[in-house]
């Protein structure tokens, strides 16, 4: 697939620029091609065109771009209160799942050669940001709040301030994304065996992922309730839960909405 080749990363400063924007339509293509091939089958021709053209390194580096403008580039836009249009912003907060479940699709292909697809130094860094997130998810499950799965359009946005409207939205993409890099990291620590000594402490020891993840499920994260009271589940989305499935933790598609 040509549109792999142009696969390219950005300066966080020129995120949400028109060269960006336009450049975006490349992953929208891959992200596409690849939910298309998956959907017959765990083969995906394009999944393995990123790895052979060696486009891994940049999607882990377009994901931390994207939450390095999230942290110092955003807060300034909501600060200065001058939102004309939400939409952008919209579209930038999302490419991060656009990315996020395009590099989990590729590592999904090539599970069993996983530790090739990065250097070292770029796989370190995934890692950083897959626990970032995974803190991230703890922190939004510590305090739940009950969901309204079916706001009218009085309840959900009318009276918002853009500035507020923004903080919804990345608030609820926030919890999608964490949960692909949830998984993302689960793949890394299936091959636990194959990583260097640096990585395995960075992980064990420095991040101390086992104690991270006993605390999400101590919270329960995938579980919530609507505002009647009941529970309900996030899989690819919030869904009344079945007693029974409970405590079954949903599988993170590798498409995204």
């Amino acid at each position: 697939m040509e549109e792999v080749r142009r696969l390219r990363t950005f300066p966080v400063a020129d995120i949400g620029s028109l060269e960006w924007f336009s450049a975006q339509q490349t992953i929208i293509n891959v992200h596409g091609a690849i939910v298309s091939e998956l959907q017959h089958g765990d083969i995906s021709p394009t999944a393995s065109r990123v790895q052979e053209e060696d486009k891994t390194g940049i999607l882990v580096q377009e994901l931390i771009g994207l939450a390095a403008w999230k942290r110092h580039v955003l807060p300034e836009i909501k600060h200065k209160d001058t939102i004309g249009q939400v939409f952008p912003i919209y579209s930038i907060l999302f490419y991060e799942s656009v990315y996020s479940s395009v590099l989990l699709s590729v590592m999904y292909c090539h599970e069993n050669d996983l530790v090739t697809l990065f250097e070292e130094g770029v796989l370190c860094e995934l890692v950083d940001h897959c626990v970032a997130h995974l803190v991230l998810l703890i922190g939004m499950t510590n305090k739940k709040t009950p969901l309204n799965l079916n706001p009218t359009p009085s309840e959900e946005d009318t009276n918002l301030s853009n500035a507020d409207r923004i903080n919804r939205f990345e608030q609820d993409l926030q919890y999608r994304v964490s949960n692909i890099l949830l998984s993302t990291l689960r793949l890394i620590i299936d091959h636990l065996e194959d990583l260097s000594l640096s990585l395995l402490t960075r992980i064990i020891q420095h991040h101390d992922v086992a104690m991270l993840l006993a605390h999400l499920v101590d919270n329960q994260a995938w579980l919530n309730t609507d505002e009647k009271g009941n529970e309900i589940k996030y899989t690819d989305s919030w869904t009344k839960v079945k007693p029974g499935d409970r405590f079954l933790l949903g599988e993170c598609p590798i498409s995204t909405k």
